[in-house]
């Protein structure tokens, strides 16, 4: 992987980061494979791919909330200039909410069932800052305006009381509540409606801007990427093939994967008489070489056997495909 250099206003920077499978001491398989990236101030960075890619598990790594199975093998997470990776459990409790917010994909999970909205949202303040009832009350109905809710009545509702929609906007104040320097969201228009999901990623660009922070985006939506994020890095089989700026990814990718994606998004312009599909079944993994080699149309035997090294284009575009790499070194674009 090309080295990722230090930069003064890198919010959060990840490298070389390696994720194993682990039982009893030993490795089982390694899950996520040398990935790396950076977040500045102000910037949305969009992590798209496919179920078991890795994306949430990455995301999770960088909370330090990797379930006991699974550990940093090798690899850096530096948030705010700090290595998580090296910390203690205490002292990533002390940025979690407060330094990152984090919308878990499973919204309803992240809720008691059995106390009210208001009492959940006021222990987060309280966790992490010294008020009153009365100050933390305050700032609980606020989070609530921003994101459109009624606050009075979501503040005495159940979890149970409240729609899909009105959780996760609940869960997205709840986040930002704190005005961190970065929120996370894992697939956080899962299981929406399309005018739901338009509204949710507006509330987040809201907050986003209001509190000049950085957005790291969990999503299979390469289309909802397209739109909201500056960055776009697409993840498949534990590696990250192409990382590029969303402006450049929508004019040209290189990748054969996001090729696809992209080419398999349907269009509301444009008929067509069947959708593109990825050919070959998910979850199909090479280990030796790339991890897409048995569902790609333009493998050759090198993709099944060597290594993947990341290459830059330009400082803006990075890819990991043999093939790519080839055809761009004799200045050709890849058709499929």
């Amino acid at each position: 992987m090309s080295t990722i250099f230090y930069q003064d206003d890198d919010v959060l920077r990840v490298e070389q980061l390696h994720i194993t499978v682990k039982k009893k001491n030993r490795v089982i398989r390694t899950i996520v494979k040398d990935i790396g990236f950076r977040i500045k101030k102000g910037e949305t960075l969009a992590i798209v791919g496919e179920s078991g890619s890795g994306k949430s598990v990455t995301s999770l790594a960088i909370l330090g909330l990797l379930p006991k199975s699974l550990c940093i093998q090798s690899g850096s997470i530096f948030f705010q200039h700090k290595n998580i990776v090296s910390m203690t459990e205490k002292e990533r409790k002390k940025f979690r909410g407060k330094g990152i917010g984090y919308v878990f994909q499973d919204y309803r999970g992240s809720f008691t069932p059995f106390f009210k909205i208001g009492k959940q949202m006021t222990e987060v303040i309280k966790t992490h800052e010294r008020c009153s009832q009365k100050e933390a009350k305050e700032k609980v109905l606020d989070a609530l305006d921003k994101v459109d809710l009624p606050s009075t009545r979501i503040w005495n509702s159940y979890p149970f009381e409240l729609s899909g929609g009105q959780l996760q906007r609940t869960a997205l104040a709840t986040a930002m509540i704190l005005k961190p320097s970065l929120l996370i969201a894992d697939e956080p228009t899962t299981a929406l409606d399309v005018c739901t999901v338009q509204k949710i990623m507006d509330h987040i660009t809201k907050l986003k801007e209001e509190n000049d922070c950085s957005f790291l985006l969990i999503t299979h939506d390469i289309g909802l990427a397209l739109q909201r994020a500056d960055w776009i890095a697409v993840m498949y089989g534990g590696r990250i093939l192409e990382l590029a700026k969303a402006s450049q990814l929508r004019q040209h990718s290189y990748h054969p994967y996001t090729k696809l994606l992209l080419q398999s998004r349907p269009s509301i312009t444009k008929h067509k008489d069947t959708l593109v599909t990825i050919p070959g079944e998910p979850g199909l993994i090479y280990e030796n070489g790339c991890p897409f080699a048995l569902r790609c149309p333009i493998k050759e035997p090198v993709c099944l056997k060597e290594p993947l090294k990341r290459t830059s284009i330009n400082n803006d575009h990075d890819i990991t495909c043999h093939v790519a790499q080839a055809h761009l070194i004799k200045e050709s674009v890849i058709s499929i």
